[in-house]
């Protein structure tokens, strides 16, 4: 996308001054984008995060538990 012309007009009627501080909120606005991006494309837990380490599940883990039968 193209820079508009009314964009780089305004740019070249600031102050270096202000023109730093322009850029500085720009990179602010980036940076926010960057951290809202990555906060929702991570899993809540990572994979391989059991990986290694012991783990343990009931012998009767396929069982229907007491009462359930009705619903299976």
């Amino acid at each position: 996308m193209a820079i508009p012309a009314s964009v780089l007009q305004d740019w070249e009627a600031l102050t270096e001054e202000d023109r730093r501080k322009a850029h500085s909120y720009i990179k602010a606005l980036l940076q926010h984008r960057s951290e809202e991006q990555s906060s929702h494309s991570r899993p809540d837990y990572p994979l391989g995060i059991w990986n290694g380490e012991s783990f343990y599940m009931a012998d009767d883990f396929n069982d229907t538990p007491e009462g359930f039968e009705d619903y299976t």
